[in-house]
């Protein structure tokens, strides 16, 4: 029983520490760009239920992001996915001022997050 318990701590510690703050930062850019899709196709068609789910996805996704020193390479994109859930919610009020404003700053923050993410080689 112990050699199981053991083995499983080793293996769910390699979990943990397989996921650098990388890869979370490249799983979130694809997912942005992905989503940054969804949300153009729904806008054209009208459809308010696509906006929301995708609203819900992108606040589970910011909860989930870590607040840790590691991740802090990688802030533009929680900052992209702020900006995206405040875009969402401006389109829901119907506030257009408001909707160009935080479109806008995702797409800086987009722009800065990929470069983080896949900088330049030299």
């Amino acid at each position: 029983m112990k050699a199981v318990l053991a083995f499983l701590a080793l293996v769910l510690s390699a979990l943990a520490v397989a996921a650098t703050p990388r890869d979370d930062a490249v799983q979130l850019l694809a997912w942005l760009n992905h989503s940054r899709g969804e949300i153009n196709r729904a806008g054209r068609a009208g459809d308010t239920v696509a906006l929301q789910r995708i609203q819900r996805e992108a606040v589970r996704r910011s909860d989930a992001w870590p607040n840790q020193l590691s991740h802090a390479p990688f802030m533009d994109c929680h900052t992209a996915l702020t900006d995206q859930i405040g875009f969402l919610q401006a389109v829901e009020r119907k506030d257009s001022h408001w909707r160009d404003r935080k479109a806008r700053q995702f797409r800086e923050d987009l722009a800065s997050c990929d470069r983080a993410v896949y900088p330049l080689k030299p």
